[in-house]
């Protein structure tokens, strides 16, 4: 009776171990299967700041007098998401919000004009390499883009910002347009990134004041340096 008892016991026990070691089994699994793809599921978001170069605003003449600046500066912000892999390299999608501006002599009523953009586009990247070990990325996007020539007032001192603030007296021309990017970016830190696009763009003939010549179009240049987070 007493070796039945005993018996008994010990396949208790070897039960017990067994479910322990699939408890513990189960328990572990997820934090292992979760590990992939808690890395495609991180967005990464960061800006860029650098100059800008269209040619065809240079191009625009005036017979009030003077011209665009063919160079400016650009700024853009950008989030994206790790969907998977396309051969070597990993793809990426997210969007953009850009903006780019330039300065001109041609005389507003009470300012010169300065040209203002701004873009809005879904895009995608391939990556070939890691981030943070160095990396080199393909970007495209397409979507909305807009232009316009403001005249600012920008003598008005906000002590919030310690600085000067602008605000527009008129609009002379405004135009959108459906365009879209191609470039080049990467990095070799964690953080780091520049990049080199081209912007094209079709804003049509120049309106609003009297141009000797004046067609907007692409492509518009980029070079950017910024952070990535």
């Amino acid at each position: 009776m007493t070796e039945a008892m005993a018996n008994h016991r010990r396949q208790r026990s070897g039960r017990c171990s067994q479910l322990a070691s699939l408890a513990i089994c189960l328990l572990a699994a997820p934090s292992f299967a979760d590990t992939p793809s808690d890395k495609k599921a991180a967005w990464e978001w960061g800006f860029t700041l650098g100059v800008n170069s269209w040619s065809d605003l240079g191009d625009v003449q005036s017979t009030l007098g003077g011209d665009f600046d063919e160079y400016g500066f650009a700024l853009d912000m950008f989030a994206h998401k790790e969907i998977g892999q396309w051969g070597n390299a990993a793809v990426l999608v997210g969007a953009d919000l850009g903006f780019f501006s330039t300065d001109s002599g041609i005389p507003g009523i009470f300012e010169d004009l300065v040209q203002r953009g701004v873009y809005l586009t879904p895009s995608v990247k391939l990556r070939f390499g890691e981030r943070g070990k160095g990396h080199l990325n393909l970007d495209a996007g397409a979507g909305w883009y807009n232009t316009d020539f403001a005249e600012l007032n920008c003598n008005n001192y906000d002590p919030f910002i310690g600085g000067p603030i602008c605000t527009e007296i008129g609009d002379t021309f405004d135009a959108n347009a459906f365009g879209g990017y191609v470039g080049l970016s990467g990095g070799f830190g964690h953080s780091f990134t520049m990049g080199l696009r081209v912007h094209f763009a079709d804003f049509g003939e120049v309106t609003g004041l009297p141009t000797v010549s004046g067609d907007l179009g692409g492509p518009i240049y980029t070079l950017n340096f910024g952070a990535v987070f």
